[in-house]
């Protein structure tokens, strides 16, 4: 039998939960520990009661197939959530099998005496496109510093996007939170990480602010028009909500260049703007690579490159026509080839290096 708890820690800045009993992880070639114990570490104090470890160990127990125990009680409605939330989850994929959750369920309070509205910060178009059209509700931002697409071996990196998350923060006056997890060195092994279990990873550490925090936003990843099953979607994020803490999915209804046009006139996104998954070399931004460049390519249709003091100035049409695109890469390529088409025209240079670029994906 799976059994989840936590381990309380004397310093509040930390929350650790404990899991024994999982079968071999599917993915991965390294062994496996009996126990693990993934910690969560942050500049405000984090909830020590457990019930942020349903939404941490969901999508990993549909993974396998095995129902678990939760030493500690666990909030009924999130329960209740989690039990629609799994139908769908199993629906989109079918490797995936709804469980059983075995917990005491207590019924919470249903207003939270924490009143801040945190919006996740990631510096990138859609949390900067959330945090400026929420400004006045939004009180806290919250930055990942290490353990999400910052790796902790990037020392540099991690600095340097701290750096530029506390000045952002600062210049919108709002209190910035950050966190650094190591989950990711559990949670790779079960599930992908933009595919499935980044929603589920936000909603913990929505859950441990629940302190400060009785409302997060998580900026959504795609418009209406271009949803398909992924780890942070409109239809489950908010299925993570408990009875002391509301998840809000946001921004579905606005497609990424209508967010870039909302942020390019915003001085503080042009100044912080990071987008970059790649980062080689330790880069901010390494603008070179396929969300780089697309995200270039949304400032230029708007007039506004050279308005971002964090990418190049000038889009190289060499490096578009080489991108190999997949997967949501095609998806935001085709929505740009027509923005480009409509605002530069067909004999735009821009618009014809992403129109190779996108011609030959297809032949892939």
């Amino acid at each position: 039998m799976i059994k989840v708890s936590t381990d309380v820690q004397p310093d509040a800045h930390s929350a650790v939960m404990r899991v024994s009993g999982l079968p071999k992880p599917p993915l991965g070639e390294k062994p496996f520990p009996r126990v693990i114990v993934p910690k969560w570490e942050s500049s405000h104090t984090l909830d020590q009661s457990g019930r942020a470890w349903l939404a941490a160990m969901t999508q990993i127990l549909m993974r396998t197939h095995e129902p678990a125990t939760f030493a500690d009680p666990q909030d009924a409605l999130a329960v209740e959530n989690s039990q629609q939330l799994q139908a769908i989850v199993a629906e989109w994929y079918p490797w995936m099998q709804e469980i059983e959750i075995i917990a005491e369920t207590v019924v919470a309070p249903s207003t939270s005496e924490a009143k801040g509205v945190g919006c996740f910060f990631s510096g990138g178009v859609d949390s900067f496109y959330s945090v400026v059209t929420r400004l006045e509700e939004v009180t806290h931002l919250i930055f990942v510093r290490e353990g999400f697409d910052i790796h902790a071996s990037e020392a540099e990196l991690s600095v340097e996007a701290l750096r530029e998350m506390q000045a952002a923060a600062d210049a919108y006056g709002k209190e910035l939170i950050v966190v650094s997890t190591d989950i990711r060195k559990y949670s790779d092994r079960f599930q992908g990480w933009g595919e499935r279990y980044h929603g589920a990873a936000l909603a913990t550490v929505g859950m441990l602010l629940s302190n400060h925090l009785s409302r997060v936003i998580i900026p959504s990843s795609f418009s209406t028009e271009d949803l398909h099953p992924w780890g942070s979607h409109p239809q489950t994020d908010p299925l993570w909500s408990a009875s002391h803490m509301v998840v809000e999915h946001h921004g579905e209804e606005t497609r990424r260049y209508a967010k870039v046009a909302a942020i390019s006139s915003d001085e503080t996104a042009m100044r912080h703007l990071r987008i970059c998954w790649r980062n080689t070399g330790g880069a901010y931004n390494c603008g070179k690579c396929e969300k780089c460049l697309r995200t270039m390519t949304e400032l230029y249709m708007v007039k506004s490159l050279t308005r971002c003091a964090t990418l190049p100035k000038k889009i190289d049409t060499k490096l578009v026509r080489s991108l190999k695109l997949r997967g949501s890469g095609q998806t935001f390529a085709r929505t740009n080839i027509e923005q480009l088409r409509a605002v530069r025209g067909r004999w735009d240079p821009v618009y014809r290096a992403w129109k190779r670029a996108y011609k030959e994906s297809l032949k892939q």
